[in-house]
């Protein structure tokens, strides 16, 4: 199924689960997305609103699809509500902890003996994170304050 901004029904795909998919896909890329001539300096996203945006876990999905048309070390506003807080108490550690891209690559890449709900979120914010931050000015050794403040007033 495929929705308008308005949340409206504008397409239906049945029958073979591949075969539906491709159509839902083609449909939505048909309609919906404009081709870019060159990255962008930077791109504002939400989660799509409520209740899609109730905690900073949910709004990532927002900034994994604006990175993808930034230019490295290019910026992204995310626009979101958070009124239930930053998310899980393990996502809010894994905020805490951040210690930037390459230490949190390595925690990605090593053996866990329990997946956490934050995990598949934490790669996916590290792998932004390497692509925006790439000629790092002064401030930004400062996000990881940021984030751990962020988190623990929410």
């Amino acid at each position: 199924m495929a929705l308008t901004q308005q949340r409206a029904i504008c397409g239906v795909f049945a029958g073979s689960p591949e075969l539906a998919h491709a159509a839902g896909v083609d449909f939505v890329r048909s309609t919906t997305l404009t081709r870019l001539s060159q990255f962008a300096d930077a791109a504002i996203t939400s989660a799509a609103g409520h209740p899609l945006d109730l905690t900073f876990y949910q709004s990532l999905k927002g900034i994994h699809g604006a990175h993808h048309i930034v230019k490295p070390g290019g910026r992204i506003l995310v626009l979101c509500e958070c009124a239930e807080g930053i998310g899980s108490p393990e996502f809010a550690a894994i905020l805490h902890s951040y210690a930037g891209p390459r230490s949190s690559c390595a925690r990605s890449r090593a053996p866990q003996s329990s997946s956490t709900s934050g995990s598949w979120r934490r790669a996916r914010l590290t792998g932004v994170k390497n692509k925006i931050s790439s000629t790092p000015p002064a401030s930004r050794r400062t996000n990881s304050a940021r984030w751990a403040s962020a988190a623990t007033a929410m």
